[in-house]
């Protein structure tokens, strides 16, 4: 009796290991299950952190929009631009006037690459009276407005109004006659660059260097032609030389050697002395008889026999009778 209730025991005992055993391994099963379900989840995980990543990298750092971006640069530059003295533009006066006021602009944008929007609006509101009622005018018929117009489209219409074709071929021919006449090498030389642009040959150094020295005096030209500039640098360069030159007596050209006895004196005429001023006759004999009465080197008795003779000469001569 007592041995089957032992060995009813030992095989519950044994069914409910059995038990705990199954059910054990249907655990380890569920979780070799579930681990793999998260390795098969885990590489699109991973691609998609690393498109958020690389979205982010590529996003642009400022979060300010472009439009105001370019607002917040337009404002900084015209600040910059304010700093710089320029006189208004009226619309009235020669096509002179328009064409300096242009060159003032051109030396004030050359500080630095501003916008072209930027460059219009600035000289737009550099305008006043007739010039500002004009480009009103002007943006109605074109259709724009202060944040839309270009400096292009700026000096595209200003130069067709103020600077037209006649005054540029006035300009033009005034370069082609111009001479040196009275004038300075230097004043020359301003009056030639000032027409310069109008030359039709601004870009070849060759032709305004030939162009300047015809333009001069045929004293100074044919000096500076000795030297064959060919560039206008050198010729204005040789030009004004062969000017001090010439005043200072040298024939117009730099560097002429001097002749025997002329050192230390500015004429290339040897020992000759520059003639009196016309008038002065009265001092140059002066100054002879001054010589005559130092000595200068001869005798006291032929300065005394000069000095009597001139005294007779001085005399007048009494009146011969029939």
């Amino acid at each position: 009796m007592h041995q089957i209730e032992d060995r009813d025991v030992h095989v519950s005992e044994h069914q409910e290991g059995d038990h705990n055993e199954h059910h054990a391994d249907s655990e380890e099963v569920d979780l070799r299950q579930m681990m793999r379900t998260i390795l098969d989840r885990l590489p699109p995980i991973q691609d998609q952190n690393r498109g958020h990543r690389a979205e982010h990298e590529h996003r642009p750092r400022s979060r300010t929009p472009p439009r105001d971006r370019h607002r917040s640069i337009v404002s900084s530059q015209m600040k910059d631009l304010q700093r710089s003295k320029l006189k208004p533009f009226n619309g009235q006066g020669s096509g002179y006037v328009a064409d300096q006021w242009l060159t003032a602009l051109d030396r004030i944008f050359a500080m630095q690459d501003f916008d072209s929007n930027v460059k219009a609006r600035f000289a737009i509101t550099h305008l006043e009276n007739f010039g500002a009622n004009w480009w009103n005018i002007e943006e109605k018929k074109l259709g724009l407005s202060m944040s839309s117009v270009t400096w292009e489209l700026f000096l595209e219409s200003f130069r067709e109004r103020f600077l037209p074709e006649e005054w540029k071929q006035h300009r033009s021919d005034e370069f082609h006659d111009l001479r040196q006449y009275t004038m300075t090498v230097t004043e020359y030389e301003r009056k030639f660059f000032e027409l310069m642009p109008f030359s039709g040959f601004s870009d070849n150094p060759t032709q305004l260097a030939q162009h300047f020295i015809r333009g001069l005096n045929n004293r100074l030209a044919g000096g500076v032609k000795v030297f064959e500039p060919k560039t206008l640098k050198e010729a204005v360069h040789r030009a004004i030389l062969v000017e001090q030159s010439v005043n200072l007596g040298h024939g117009g050209f730099v560097g002429a050697p001097m002749t025997s006895g002329s050192k230390g004196n500015h004429n290339s005429g040897g020992n000759r002395k520059p003639p009196f001023p016309k008038g002065n006759q009265s001092q140059q004999q002066k100054g002879s008889n001054s010589q005559a009465q130092s000595g200068g080197g001869g005798s006291n008795f032929k300065n005394q026999c000069n000095r009597q003779r001139n005294k007779r000469n001085q005399q007048p001569q009494p009146a011969q009778s029939n």
